[in-house]
């Protein structure tokens, strides 16, 4: 259900808790999603940090169905769980994310 979201949308946040130990591979997934989506269908990504310190404050509670959120954050098992208009991926490795990205991207191609 996801899926067919982000292909109806010209937008999507993505956040991420400001001190995750994963935040640099957190920001070049982000990076390479937006490159792929923005170059083939003008979907615009839009980061952001879950603390309320941030210029661009983006929690689950931003989500809308027009607007979906993608919210990755360090967790002791990876999960996946959607609710919400939000998708919340938990990841214990730097591995996750890597997976993560390709079947999101596969996925919205279709290739997968």
């Amino acid at each position: 259900y996801f899926i067919n979201m982000m292909k109806n949308t010209k937008m999507i946040y993505f956040t991420q808790d400001i001190n995750d130990t994963f935040s640099q591979n957190i920001y070049a997934l982000e990076h390479d999603v937006s490159v792929q989506l923005f170059t083939t269908n003008q979907v615009y990504i839009q980061p952001g940090l879950t603390s309320n310190e941030s210029d661009f404050f983006i929690t689950c509670d931003n989500a809308t169905s027009s607007i979906p959120v993608i919210y990755i954050k360090k967790n002791n098992e990876t999960s996946i769980s959607f609710e919400n208009n939000c998708l919340v991926l938990g990841v214990k490795s730097n591995y996750d994310l890597v997976k993560f990205r390709d079947e999101l991207l596969y996925k919205y191609y279709g290739l997968k």
